[in-house]
């Protein structure tokens, strides 16, 4: 997650993929808290032009990815759910304790789910 913070997403091609995480990485939340740098969060603040929570900063990378000109966004549930470190699916070159993570039958039912499907129309990624 960092390194795309240096490129802001409005200035991506058309035919390319964004996307929020992957089974490689924390989920945002968790690199929010975790990992980001002083330096990296203000980068962050300035491409949103706001300061950003541990609580709210999963939705405006979504905001960011759906916005943006790509083809296609992809975003891993964990992002949407904004879930921390404990969600994250692999830590790559660690031998134990991978691939463990689940969502729950509650996690499914969480009203962030709304949140996406509202980021999504503002988007016009809904089609």
């Amino acid at each position: 997650m960092p390194s795309t913070l240096s490129i802001d997403p409005r200035n991506f091609a058309r035919n390319t993929v964004v996307y929020t995480g992957t089974h490689d990485t924390n989920t945002i939340r968790g690199w929010f808290v975790k990992e980001a740098t002083v330096e990296e969060k203000k980068r962050l603040f300035k491409c949103i032009g706001k300061k950003a929570s541990a609580e709210n900063v999963s939705g405006e990378f979504i905001r960011l990815a759906l916005d943006s000109i790509a083809v296609l966004s992809v975003i891993p549930i964990q992002d949407v759910l904004a879930l921390g470190s404990k969600a994250r699916m692999n830590h790559p070159a660690r031998r134990c304790n991978n691939w463990e993570w689940r969502i729950t039958r509650k996690q499914l039912a969480n009203p962030k789910s709304d949140d996406l499907r509202e980021i999504s129309e503002a988007s016009g990624r809904n089609a």
